[in-house]
């Protein structure tokens, strides 16, 4: 950047010698950005009598940048995919793993991270239950023209008991699961269905929880009634129309009258009083003179 010398008013000094005349200048430029949590996601399974015990990445959160619209909408990075068929025997193994930037997205940090797998053989001293509340039931399917409603169960959601490594089933929460009625074929009516649970690899639905239903109502789609507001003109207000001679030579209504008129019947209504204020004037002059003959006469 070249240096320039100004005086007091801010005007350059053509003439000043400045040392040196250039200089480097590096200004840091700060890209929004926001942190949001790592979910793993799993693929694949793992060979009979071998089960998942713990999954230990490197890092709970990622940095993602990008535009303000970008970053509003993005509530978790989860493109990171475990695939358990690449472990053939129980031990703990390190899985190194590029993260790449969402669509929509400039850069992510870190740009790589490690996952920790420890895989154990099938124990059942090692398993345990837990119960997730109110795990939320989506309805699909439903036919041209048609919804569904879910009647029961109210709340909208399902209590479940899944089975697993105790150390895996700690991290999982009720957002992290589904449940899925399928309306498809149904028709307008109250219905029973089954419903399906979307559960990660290394856990299993306990046999309280196999045999999962909801009651729906299938229903006929409203019809828009929404009407767009009139733009008639009548609807602003009716103008009554012009009266006719005969209305008016009988007294039955008043025509209003035009702006040219009421201004000539001002300028009549002004002169007319002009004219009776002179009138006025002469008769008091001829008052006064009569005045005048009275007193002279004897």
């Amino acid at each position: 950047m070249k240096l320039q010398a100004y005086d007091a008013e801010g005007k350059v000094l053509e003439n000043a010698i400045i040392t040196p005349q250039t200089v480097e200048v590096r200004v840091p430029v700060n890209q929004p950005y926001t942190s949001v949590p790592l979910r793993i996601k799993y693929s694949g399974q793992l060979p009979e009598g071998l089960v998942l015990s713990t999954v230990e990445p490197s890092v709970k959160e990622v940095s993602v940048y990008g535009s303000e619209d970008a970053l509003a909408g993005i509530q978790a990075y989860d493109q990171v995919t475990l695939d358990l068929t690449q472990f053939d025997q129980s031990g703990t193994s390190t899985v190194n793993v590029d993260l790449t930037p969402p669509s929509g997205f400039e850069k992510i940090e870190p740009s790589s991270i490690q996952i920790k797998v420890t895989i154990s053989p099938f124990d059942e001293a090692e398993e345990t239950t837990k119960v997730f509340p109110n795990v939320p039931i989506t309805l699909t399917g439903a036919g041209n023209g048609l919804e569904g409603t879910l009647v029961t169960p109210r709340s909208g959601g399902l209590n479940l008991t899944l089975t697993g490594s105790a150390s895996m089933l700690e991290g999982l929460s009720s957002d992290d699961l589904t449940l899925t009625g399928d309306l498809t074929g149904l028709a307008v009516g109250t219905h029973e269905i089954k419903l399906e649970a979307d559960l990660p690899r290394y856990a299993k639905l306990d046999e309280s929880s196999n045999a999962l239903s909801a009651t729906v109502k299938i229903s006929e789609k409203a019809e828009d009634t929404t009407t767009t507001p009139s733009e008639d003109p009548t609807d602003e207000g009716t103008v009554a129309p012009d009266p006719s001679p005969a209305e008016v030579e009988n007294g039955e209504t008043e025509p209003v009258p035009d702006e040219e008129e009421t201004e000539s019947n001002t300028d009549t209504q002004d002169q007319g009083q002009q004219g009776s204020t002179s009138s006025r004037g002469n008769l008091n002059n001829n008052n006064s003179g009569t005045g005048s003959k009275s007193g002279a006469n004897p």
